[in-house]
């Protein structure tokens, strides 16, 4: 091994003590350790998404919510909301469906609540027909403590 005259190793040879090569490839601008040779590379259709795209269709959240359904879980009317401020409702669902629904909630954190009280959501409480009867809760007498 040749020595360049400092204690630094070449960067061909990736950190000194580490034990392999840290080329980067021109081609992928990664390592050379990664396994990643410019012929499987080359072979790679690069017109077609990979596994680690984060596109909407390919998240790793499992069911992505929409929108209107982001709103109601934050108990905020969205037909209300949509008809009194469309513009900052658009500007919501493009921010919503840029990001995970946690930073969204992150990022408007302090318009959430005022949004809420201006445009409540109203949910209709079911209504019983039936009344239950009163059940009698059962008397526990103590014994006496004899000593």
């Amino acid at each position: 091994m040749p020595n360049f005259g400092s204690p630094r190793a070449h960067p061909a040879q990736g950190h000194p003590g580490s034990g392999r090569a840290f080329a980067a490839s021109p081609a992928t601008h990664r390592p050379a350790h990664f396994g990643l040779s410019a012929q499987s590379l080359a072979e790679i259709p690069h017109d077609q998404p990979t596994a680690n795209t984060t596109s909407p269709d390919s998240c790793s959240f499992a069911a992505r919510m929409t929108f209107e359904e982001y709103l109601i879980s934050k108990k905020i009317d969205s037909a209300k909301f949509r008809l009194a401020e469309p513009d900052a409702w658009n500007s919501w669902r493009m921010a919503f469906e840029q990001m995970h629904p946690n930073s969204f909630t992150a990022q408007k954190l302090y318009l959430i609540n005022p949004t809420r009280r201006k445009y409540p959501l109203t949910v209709a409480a079911p209504t019983t027909t039936e009344a239950k009867p009163a059940t009698a809760k059962p008397v526990i007498k103590m014994k006496p403590k004899i000593s």
